[in-house]
């Protein structure tokens, strides 16, 4: 097969007969096998080497490996082995490695990028086995990990997982808990730490934080401009005089609400609220909304303020999650802003909350959420109390602290995100336990066997062992301290969310992992040394019984063999 220079087409060649054709020829001779040393040789260096495995695994990040060794040729042939392109190979030793030996934690998501922990197994241990000392400095790490020197180019993600992180510090500080009872009167509570860190101009202490945007660059002025038609002054010339004349005209024939409709066209909003007061509860809102519109700019935390104080800040009917944003809130109207102003329309309804603040709060997280700020929803929805729901439940906000659960990659602990996500929440529950040592996540207990499965695959086993010891206290299937509430007669919860979440295949799956994991550590399973105090317990008990009641007969039966042995000793002398 040619190619014509001056064409370009492909023509035939026979060299046999000196032959060229346009077309291909169909009827080729195919020759007859070749035989002899020759030949062989020949099919040899064309044969590929079959289909292997590179690598094996095993369970506990074991991988064998087996590396092939060139063939000695021992055969009087050797000089023209040497000679030849291609050498025969022979099996190698097998070797047996560590996954952490030959790959970084950092490569399976299990630390930060370009951080090699894989000597030191022991942050990867459950945080109820650390102190509260280790806990708080890695909260405290992870804080830091996310501040960068030039603030101008803070990236969003970054600025999400900081403010999640720092929240978790302020829970752990004050035993789990977001909110008190003196709320932000209270310098020194949790809702004064959760503002400041909100807005980021003081810190407790009077220093400045600056640690995220400042407010010139992110508030929008409260103020409306001076370039937008303000009507009438109120309190300039003959418009002001005849105006207020008008209002008193009305509320002569007592017609409030005319009188109210009259003050603010002519922008007298001081005295369309004063009269609006006296009125019903519509006509005050419609006022004060009037107000708010016109003389405050739309998407200041000033104007959420009004918003708040007049009522016009309804909650939601119902606790369903939209994230289709098509049900009406009041933060549809300000979504392009909301990305760069959330923070501080949180900060002003915690700093003033009213009744229902809290579904409020909710849908600010819904319309973050929708929009795609999941890191925000997320700190939203901590801040008002929401609590961690499986992700199959119809209404799930927050699975995972800071990742959407709608991907199953995050939820599976297969991403950098879900994995992180994951420690936060298992932080969040250290905190809770600060408070309460019996508190615990019952929807966490899942991602921790899927974590622990990580880790024994990674080749830290030990930690893994850890964490299922972990879950069984936190999920009450602890067979110590299940015997121990037994005896005192209380007993672990099996309804509820709790039994939807610990099911019978939950309980089995643990059970299996555990004892793969004790059996490639050489120690015995906490279940089956349960069975064994059981059985020798219930065989201690049940000699003391036999003894009790066949005592007499047991020691008749010992003395008449005593006497029949004393015969025997007889006979034989």
């Amino acid at each position: 097969e040619l190619v014509d220079e001056a064409s370009g087409k492909i023509y035939y060649f026979n060299e046999n007969s000196n032959e060229t054709s346009w077309e291909r020829p169909i009827g080729i001779a195919t020759r007859g096998p070749a035989s002899g040393p020759s030949a062989e040789a020949d099919v040899a260096k064309l044969r590929p080497r079959p289909a292997h495995a590179l690598a094996s695994f095993g369970f506990g990040g074991k991988i064998c490996v087996m590396f092939p060794q060139v063939a000695v040729q021992l055969s009087a042939n050797m000089a023209s082995a040497e000679r030849s392109p291609t050498q025969s190979l022979r099996k190698g030793p097998v070797v047996i490695r560590r996954v952490f030996d030959v790959v970084s934690p950092a490569d399976l998501c299990l630390s930060e990028v370009g951080k090699d922990d894989r000597n030191d197994a022991s942050q990867f241990k459950p945080l109820i086995k650390s102190s509260d000392e280790e806990v708080l400095t890695k909260i405290k790490k992870k804080t830091m990990l996310y501040s960068r020197d030039d603030k101008d180019n803070e990236d969003e993600e970054g600025i999400g997982a900081k403010l999640l992180w720092s929240l978790i510090y302020i829970a752990a500080k004050w035993n789990g808990r977001l909110r008190s009872s003196a709320g932000i009167s209270d310098p020194h509570g949790p809702e004064a730490a959760i503002v400041s860190l909100l807005t980021q101009d003081e810190g407790n202490n009077g220093e400045p934080q600056g640690d995220a945007l400042s407010f010139n660059t992110v508030l929008p002025s409260p103020e409306k401009s001076s370039a937008e038609p303000r009507g009438p002054s109120p309190n300039g010339g003959d418009s002001g005089s005849s105006s207020l004349e008008a209002v008193q005209k009305l509320l002569l024939r007592g017609q409030r609400e005319a009188a109210v409709s009259s003050a603010l066209d002519c922008r007298n909003y001081a005295l369309a609220l004063l009269v609006a007061s006296m009125c019903g509860p519509e006509c005050y809102q419609a006022a004060a909304r009037r107000f708010a519109d016109e003389a405050l700019m739309k998407g200041s935390p000033l104007h959420t303020t009004a918003m708040l104080f007049s009522g016009q800040l309804q909650p939601p009917e119902n606790d369903m999650l939209d994230r289709t944003g098509s049900s009406a809130s009041f933060w549809n109207e300000r979504s392009h802003k909301l990305k760069q102003t959330w923070r501080f329309h949180l900060a002003t309804i915690l700093s003033n909350r009213t009744l229902g603040w809290e579904r409020i709060v909710i849908s600010l997280g819904d319309q973050l959420l929708h929009l795609g700020h999941v890191d925000a929803a997320h700190f939203c929805y901590m801040v008002c109390g929401c609590s961690i729901t499986p992700a199959w439940h119809p209404s799930a906000r927050l699975v995972l602290v800071g990742c959407d659960h709608i991907d199953q990659m995050n939820t599976s602990l297969l991403t950098r995100e879900g994995v992180e996500s994951y420690e936060r929440t298992e932080a969040f529950e250290w905190a809770k336990r600060r408070g309460n040592p019996q508190a615990a996540v019952s929807v966490l207990q899942p991602f921790k066997l899927k974590y622990a499965k990580i880790l024994a695959d990674y080749g830290f086993e030990e930690q893994a062992l850890m964490y299922v010891e972990t879950i069984r206290q936190c999920a009450g299937l602890d067979a110590s301290e299940s015997a121990t509430s037994k005896a005192k007669g209380r007993k672990a919860p099996t309804s509820g969310q709790h039994a939807l979440i610990i099911t019978e295949e939950f309980k089995n799956d643990l059970s299996v992992f555990e004892d793969r994991v004790c059996v490639s550590l050489g120690v015995t399973p906490s279940w089956k040394s349960v069975d064994s105090q059981k059985k020798s317990s219930v065989s201690r008990a049940w000699v003391n019984v036999s003894s009790a009641l066949w005592g007499e007969k047991s020691s008749g039966e010992d003395g008449k063999s005593a006497r029949q042995e004393e015969e025997k000793a007889k006979t034989l002398k």
